[in-house]
């Protein structure tokens, strides 16, 4: 698998992880049954410290979301492994990669992808891509949680300042408490 510190999500048949084999990404579809490959995707990615990717693919039975250190987002097809779109989450929604690099995995949520970058995250339309919102400045090393604040709908996630907590609605800032990484 190479190296890395993906753990696993299994949808069906199918267990799905990421590795880092001669500074590339890969992404393995693997059948639950006997073990055997069915799929892989690669990318370029240097491995560097802490060596591999440091997130755990996501998936909703259709598509799997997969986000390499340095922001590399996928969205692709679980049957084959085909890039259904792709995009990189700091360059095009504005945070800043951190010391160690991303390690916080995607969440579905509904119709929306949310992702740790930026202070308080970025959430993106995950049929497309799209920004839906998203902060500036540095994110931290916690995959987003999404929990009801009475009727709202709020996410918490660790920046590399402190918690924070937004709307998951509209990215707007709630709540946030100093605890620097």
């Amino acid at each position: 698998m190479g190296q890395g510190w993906s753990s696993v999500s299994v949808c069906g048949a199918r267990l799905l992880t990421m590795g880092n084999v001669n500074d590339q990404d890969v992404v393995y579809a693997l059948n639950v049954a006997d073990g055997k490959e069915i799929w892989r995707h690669s990318y370029s990615c240097k491995a560097g410290n802490y060596s591999g990717p440091r997130t755990t693919p996501a998936t909703d039975g259709k598509v799997v979301y997969t986000l390499s250190r340095d922001g590399d987002l996928f969205c692709l097809n679980i049957e084959d492994g085909k890039v259904i779109w792709q995009k990189n989450v700091l360059t095009d929604c504005g945070g800043e990669n951190i010391t160690w690099g991303i390690a916080g995995s995607p969440v579905i949520h509904g119709d929306m992808l949310l992702v740790n970058t930026g202070e308080s995250g970025a959430a993106l339309d995950r049929k497309t891509g799209a920004k839906i919102w998203a902060s500036s400045g540095k994110g931290g090393y916690s995959t987003p949680v999404v929990f009801k604040n009475g009727a709202r709908e709020c996410v918490a996630l660790f920046s590399c300042k402190g918690l924070c907590v937004v709307e998951v609605k509209t990215g707007r800032k709630l709540a946030f408490s100093n605890w620097e990484t």
